[in-house]
């Protein structure tokens, strides 16, 4: 077994599923209100900092994304791990599944990402034109 097969495969594998995870619950509490508007965490765009209220309209609108990229990184963390066990003749070298599951695993989360931040960006837009109805409660 290759030891950089391994290593690329264990290594890429568990971050592509955690960064999948951690970006579908990041979404997810920003989207339920319990991630406020802050300067480290979640869609930080100039329309989604625009309000508390488009925060969360704009993380509400991006939560399909974002549960697609959570989905998709996890299976594809579990993918590249197994990848990383297959043999390879050459003990510095990486199968090309190996390869093959990194690039696609990667490029679709980044992929998806930027569908996410655009949908989140129109979501926050429409919350923002919205009239203020709040002398109405």
């Amino acid at each position: 077994m290759s030891e950089a097969n391994l290593l690329m495969g264990l290594l890429g594998g568990i971050s592509l599923g955690m960064t999948g995870a951690l970006i579908w619950g990041v979404t997810r509490m920003a989207a339920d209100g319990g991630l406020q508007r802050n300067q480290a965490a979640g869609i930080r765009t100039a329309a989604t900092k625009a309000s508390p209220e488009a925060w969360r309209a704009g993380h509400r609108a991006a939560l399909p994304w974002a549960r697609r990229l959570g989905i998709f990184g996890l299976v594809g963390g579990a993918v590249l791990v197994a990848c990383g066990f297959l043999e390879v003749a050459d003990p510095e070298a990486l199968h090309p599944l190996t390869v093959g599951a990194f690039v696609v695993g990667y490029g679709g989360v980044l992929l998806g990402s930027i569908a996410l931040v655009q949908a989140a960006s129109k979501g926050a837009k429409r919350a923002s034109l919205q009239p203020d109805r709040s002398w109405a409660r």
